[in-house]
């Protein structure tokens, strides 16, 4: 039985490999951190490990170790997690904003010599042209990223008998492909929010630090400015 150790100082993260630990052996896995969280060795583990066992966490419905474990994170961490976590969600959104267009403007399928052809009236109008070109760009910017995320599902060029083990199980990337930002874990982080970050924290935030994260994890879990200690924080970040 594996204690999971190399799972928390992996080189390159791979979310698939904590997914498989917690369905084999759920108790060891949460124990051990647990352990390196209350010893302090959690604090050298990398953000993307720590994205990758809060996402692991949310997949494997791990809820008090959830809320457990956002106590020991920073918001990078946690706007990582959100973000491996929407990523089905957002293909989805890429491929309809892609049809939408492509419906819009029946131009963007046209593929043979003799429907193009049929076209060339249409095309020979500025406007006309103008507006294919910005649909094609749209589309073509929407793929751009479609193929980015579904490229990050694959977790290519991970080594080692655990990761090669967990990407070929089924049932593993279902799981994963099936993940989403819910609703309770929203809710996990705006508590987060709410009770671990004091008001010279935000104050210094505000004054310093960049607001990217902020902006992002506000957007996935729907802040309120009631959710921070400082009002008007919220405001001011995004």
């Amino acid at each position: 039985m594996s204690d999971y150790s190399t799972n928390f100082f992996q080189k390159k993260p791979c979310l698939s490999a904590h997914v498989l630990a917690l369905r084999t052996d759920p108790e060891t896995y949460i124990n051990k951190l647990q352990f390196l969280c209350n010893s302090g060795t959690f604090a050298i583990v990398s953000s993307s490990v720590r994205a990758c066992i809060i996402a692991a966490l949310h997949i494997s419905s791990k809820h008090e170790a959830v809320v457990m474990l956002l106590g020991y994170c920073e918001v990078t961490d946690i706007c990582k997690a959100l973000i491996l976590l929407d990523r089905p969600r957002l293909v989805r959104q890429l491929s309809q904003k892609i049809q939408r267009i492509e419906n819009n403007d029946p131009l963007m399928t046209v593929s043979s010599k003799e429907d193009a052809e049929k076209n060339t009236e249409v095309n020979t109008h500025k406007e006309d042209r103008r507006t294919k070109r910005r649909a094609k760009r749209s589309v073509d910017e929407c793929r751009r990223k479609k193929q980015a995320v579904e490229d990050d599902f694959l977790e290519d060029d991970h080594s080692g008998e655990v990761c090669s083990g967990a990407h070929e199980d089924t049932a593993v990337q279902e799981l994963i492909q099936s993940a989403s930002v819910s609703g309770a874990l929203a809710r996990k982080v705006r508590r987060w929010a709410k009770t671990r970050l004091p008001k010279d924290f935000l104050e210094f935030v505000m004054l310093a630090l960049p607001t990217g994260p902020w902006k992002t994890l506000a957007d996935l879990v729907h802040f309120k400015p009631s959710d921070f200690s400082v009002p008007y924080f919220l405001e001011d970040i995004h």
